[in-house]
Parts: structure tokens; sequence; C-alpha cells
């Protein structure tokens, strides 16, 4: 297969499969990375250092830091987005998350949340669900509109989230942002070999070690830690971004095509790009941003 991408986006996935490259390679180098994570997992969080074009602090709500990266100072819109950061559950918010939301802040002219929440091994998605639904329950309380967003693991949970408020008959987020979602913690599907060989970073079996240890007790294919199986119909406006290179992209095309309202839903398949790409530095995540902003931007 021949691919048109920038120069930019071939370094990037280099450098990120040197990076990160090794934690899913096999299922004893996943046991080995979330042993290590559990040593850590629970130490205070920091926000990387840098220049942030939005004014950034910190609070807490129910024992969680979040991050907020306040683009509007001059709060003229009522929108909030919730952004929910991807690392199979059990890595932190990285420097690209951070970079990322601040981009999305400024751009926008909104402000953007960033829970800091639980993570595997040491906590499993119950508690994040209930700290998360805590923090949402409070913005929309106070007359907050919601936009959720997340990528990856962080991406999936949105899904899921969205689901989860739907059966428990809670207003749900104005719009959903998923980047790269991971949609199926079970990796149930038979159409990842000819990704995994692309894919600088994701592999099936690792990936399900990281499932189970962020299910627990639970079922992996439960829909709030799979949404692929839950009620898609009732998700909000979505905009979805995948790579044609990553080994999400088989689900989340079917993911797409379970909607039945197809004028709720936008696929934008990034030819060529892999896992996350629109939080690397590259052209193309450039493009993603400003289709971000207008999709942020538009009337609901």
């Amino acid at each position: 297969m021949s691919y048109r991408r920038s120069f930019g986006a071939v370094l990037v996935e280099l450098a990120v499969n040197k990076l990160y490259g090794y934690i899913l390679d096999t299922p004893e180098s996943t046991k080995m990375y979330l042993k290590n994570r559990s040593l850590v997992e629970d130490n205070e969080y920091i926000l990387p250092k840098r220049k942030y074009k939005s004014r950034v602090y910190e609070t807490r709500k129910k024992g969680c830091k979040i991050i907020v990266f306040d683009g509007d100072h001059n709060k003229n819109s009522n929108d909030v987005i919730m952004y929910v950061h991807g690392g199979g559950y059990a890595g932190e918010m990285t420097k690209y998350h951070a970079i990322f939301c601040d981009n999305l802040a400024k751009g926008s002219k909104r402000t953007v949340i960033a829970p800091i929440y639980p993570l595997a091994p040491n906590h499993t998605y119950q508690q994040t669900y209930d700290i998360i639904l805590d923090i949402y329950k409070s913005l929309i309380s106070k007359g907050r509109s919601v936009i959720l967003t997340g990528d990856s693991a962080g991406g999936g949970f949105a899904a899921a989230f969205c689901q989860y408020l739907n059966r428990h008959d809670i207003p749900g987020p104005q719009k959903l942002i998923l980047i790269s979602p991971w949609l199926d913690l079970s990796m149930s599907g038979n159409n990842y070999k000819k990704y995994e060989a692309v894919d600088p970073i994701l592999k099936v079996e690792g990936l399900i070690v990281m499932g189970k240890a962020w299910a627990g007790d639970t079922d992996t294919k439960h829909y709030m830690l799979s949404p692929i199986y839950g009620n898609i119909d009732c998700l909000p406006r979505t905009l979805i971004f995948a790579g044609t290179r990553e080994v999400f992209y088989p689900d989340i095309v079917a993911f797409y095509k379970k909607f039945s309202n197809k004028e709720k839903v936008r696929l934008i398949a990034g030819r060529g790009m892999n896992h996350v790409y629109p939080l690397y530095p590259v052209p193309e995540a450039k493009k993603a941003m400003r289709q971000i902003i207008s999709f942020v931007n538009a009337p609901s």
C-alpha cells in the first residue's frame, strides 16, 4: 500500500516507536510495564513545564486533580470541553496531551478541563466512572454545556460514558470528539494482523493484557469498557479521527457504520497516518485541529 503523508509524520512514527513501542510488544512486556507503573501510578501528577498559550491552572474535585486550560478569559462561551487522555488506561497524561488541550482551548476560545483520573493496574474503571460522573454532574448543574472528547483509551471511555449517562437518564454532552478511540477492550475482531505490521505502538496481545487490568473482574465486552457493544445511537453529534495504519482502524470503521443516523457522525480517516496522529507535531495534526475547532464552533 502506498500513502501520502508528510515527512514529519514518518519521523514521528519512528520516535513514537522508540518511546512507546516496547510496551505492547508482547504480553510479557505489557505485564512488566504495568508492574512498573504500579509503583509510581499514585504519585502526584506534575504537568510538563512549557510556555502555554492559554491560562493553565489546577483544581480538584472528589480528590481528583484537574488541569484547566482556560482559552476564554472573558467567559464568552458557556461551553466547556472535558478531555479524557489516552495511555491504555495505565499511562499518565503526556506533554502531547497537554499541548493538544492548550491548542484546543486557545483555538476554540473555550475552557478545556483534563481530569487526572485513577489508572490501572492500581485502579479499575469503576473509580474513574465515579470521579468523571461527579465532575460532569457538577458542570451541568451550573448550566455548563459540555463537549466531551478523548483520545485512544480516553476516547473509548468518552463514548462509553455517554452510553452510561443515557442508561441512567442523565443529560448527555452536547458533542463528542473521539481521536483513535479504543472501542473493544476484548480485541475480538479478525482484521488486526495487517495493521499490526505497520502500527508502531499497538499490538493485540499486549492490548488484551492492558484491557483486563482496567476491567478488573468485569467482562471486557461490557459496554462501559467497550462501547462498540453498547447503544451507539444514543450518542450526540460525533466527530471521529482514525489513522488508516492503526490497529484500531477496523473497529473504528465498524463503530461508525453502526450509527443508524449518519448525519450525526463524521469519520475522518487520516490516510497513511498512525494512532492519535492529531496529537503530534505534524502538518496533518494542524489540519485535524482546524477540523476539531470547526466542529466545536458549529451550531448544535
